[in-house]
């Protein structure tokens, strides 16, 4: 059960979702799309309530857009070009508008190659990624993502940060529910923290894990941070690859 449940994007384009699970992280974001309808309460959007009518929730979902732990419950189509383009289709934008919008998707996730391709025998980072272009084609505002690095391996998570970075840049704000703490860790901007239905934080994120640490569990990140720079020293989020690189150096003095 969700209460009094408040997100602040405007001025965050990457936050991250943490809690434990039955926390109702999946049901926050499903709720944002509109596909629960709360049972009492409402779903506010700058202010304004969320209209459940067919032409509402159609366009909502041109504003915003999910991207689904398990990527095949997500692409319809067979071929990834056909995929990408039935949000536009959906829409009615014409074809030269659909056309367009699916070259940029294709081209800013390093999909062109596979256009043509089909999409059943692709990578799970592959589908995730023709599965963000479809989203990107409707061009969204905010892309709600659950469990965006799940089932990827450690590359596929490079190229899945590569391809957020691109939507944070063009302006899309996102909001990705997560269990991966070094990921949210080392990438978001904020983390709220949900707890029994209840967003009990929204925050910098060595701010969260140091008041929230037993609850959340700590990423490998903030240890390896407070261990170099010592509690009180530690740099803030900006700085993080300061980090990374001082102890890659601390790393290969002791091998020496």
């Amino acid at each position: 059960m969700l209460s009094d449940v408040c997100l602040r994007l405007g001025s965050v384009s990457k936050l991250a979702l943490l809690g434990r699970n039955g926390a109702g992280k999946s049901t926050l974001l499903h709720c944002l799309l509109g596909l629960i309808k709360p049972k009492k309460g409402q779903v506010l959007v700058n202010g304004q309530g969320l209209d459940y009518s067919r032409s509402g929730l159609r366009k909502h979902r041109q504003r915003v857009g999910l991207l689904l732990q398990n990527p095949d419950d997500q692409l319809l189509a067979p071929i990834v070009r056909d995929d990408v383009a039935l949000g536009p289709r959906n829409l009615g934008l014409s074809e030269r508008e659909v056309e367009r919008s699916v070259g940029e998707a294709l081209e800013l996730f390093d999909l062109e190659k596979l256009a043509d391709s089909p999409t059943y025998p692709l990578s799970t980072g592959q589908k995730k990624r023709v599965a963000l272009a479809g989203l990107l084609s409707m061009s969204p505002e905010v892309i709600l993502l659950d469990e965006p690095t799940a089932g990827l391996d450690p590359g596929g998570v490079v190229r899945l940060r590569q391809a957020l970075d691109l939507l944070a840049e063009r302006g899309v704000h996102l909001l990705l529910s997560t269990h991966d703490l070094d990921f949210a860790y080392e990438w978001c901007s904020e983390l709220a923290l949900l707890d029994q239905g209840v967003i009990v934080a929204q925050e910098e994120a060595d701010r969260v894990f140091s008041q929230f640490g037993e609850v959340t569990g700590l990423p490998l990140l903030y240890e390896l941070k407070h261990a170099v720079y010592g509690m009180g020293e530690a740099p803030s989020g900006s700085d993080r690859q300061q980090l990374l690189e001082r102890v890659r150096l601390l790393g290969q003095k002791s091998d020496s």
